[in-house]
């Protein structure tokens, strides 16, 4: 397979995932771990350290980075937060579809890496997961490379 050969379906597959998952992005319904999220980081746009939840209670349940980075997010007021939310969760689910490849590319070859990126693409639990606003896909688009540094030498 020539590298130009490689870009072209390794761009399909991206944007395959990215349009898959992006189908999701409007939908109305907030599981409550959802709104919980949207709260504290709505309430990060006004106070930095007002980590609390809807009882003023400290939430430390989940790594708060995510709800920090959507409260920088939301500081634009370009789309509505849950939109906006929406829409983080599926560039960085994107993301990870990007990072299996490379994965799969340097541990078995470039033919694996293009196969583990159109599995993890028409994977129904992933667009479940990444259609919602939950640590699940943070906390994978983060610790996947981690783990390739760590397995790949």
């Amino acid at each position: 397979m020539t590298p130009t050969q490689e870009k072209a379906i390794l761009g399909f597959i991206v944007l395959a995932a990215f349009v898959l998952r992006a189908l999701f992005i409007g939908h109305e319904s907030l599981w409550p771990d959802e709104a919980l999220y949207l709260y504290i980081s709505k309430n990060l746009t006004i106070d930095p350290l007002a980590l609390k939840d809807v009882h003023g209670e400290w939430f430390y349940q989940n790594p708060p980075l995510f709800m920090y980075l959507l409260s920088f997010f939301m500081r634009t007021d370009i789309l509505q937060p849950h939109v906006l939310a929406h829409f983080l969760t599926v560039a960085m689910d994107t993301g990870i579809v990007l990072i299996s490849f490379f994965i799969g590319k340097k541990l078995f070859g470039t033919t694996v890496g293009l196969i583990s990126a159109a599995l993890l693409t028409v994977n129904p639990l992933h667009w479940c997961t990444s259609s919602r606003i939950l640590m699940d896909i943070p906390l994978t688009f983060l610790v996947h490379p981690a783990n390739a540094g760590v397995t790949i030498k």
